[in-house]
C-alpha cells in the first residue's frame, strides 16, 4: 500500500507540474498578445500623425513655393524699373534697391526651405 501510496503522489505531482507549466504558458502567450496588439495600436497612431504631418508640410511647402514665385516676379518688376531709372538717368530709388535685397534673400531662403522639405518628404 505504501509503494501504491508513493506511486500515485509522484503521478499526481508530476501532472500538477505539468499543469502549472501550461499555465505559466498560456499565461506568456496571452502577454505575448496584448503587447502585439498594443504595438499595432501604437503603429495606426504613428500613421495617422505621419500622414497629418505630411499634409502640414505640404502645406508649408505651397507656401514657400508661392512665395518665391512673388517674390521672383516682384524681382523682375523691379529690374524693369532699374533698366528704366538708367535709360533715364536715374537711380533707382533707396527703398526698391533694398525690396530687391531683401526679396533676393527670401527666394534663396524659401527655396533652401523647399529644398529641405522635399528631403523630410524622402523620409515619410
Amino acid at each position: 500500500m505504501n509503494t501504491q501510496k508513493s506511486v500515485y503522489n509522484r503521478l499526481f505531482k508530476e501532472s500538477a507540474t505539468e499543469l502549472a507549466s501550461h499555465n505559466v504558458e498560456l499565461a506568456l502567450v496571452d502577454d505575448i498578445q496584448k503587447m502585439y496588439n498594443a504595438a499595432g495600436k501604437e503603429l495606426t497612431t504613428a500613421n495617422t500623425a505621419s500622414k497629418k504631418a505630411i499634409a502640414a508640410i505640404e502645406e508649408v511647402f505651397t507656401a514657400y513655393r508661392q512665395n518665391a514665385i512673388k517674390a521672383n516676379e516682384t524681382l523682375g518688376k523691379i529690374a524693369e524699373l532699374k533698366k528704366q531709372a538708367k535709360d533715364l538717368g536715374l537711380d533707382a530709388p533707396a527703398n526698391v534697391l533694398k525690396f530687391e535685397e531683401e526679396l533676393t534673400a527670401n527666394v534663396k531662403n524659401s527655396q533652401a526651405k523647399m529644398a529641405a522639405i522635399q528631403n523630410a518628404k524622402k523620409q515619410f
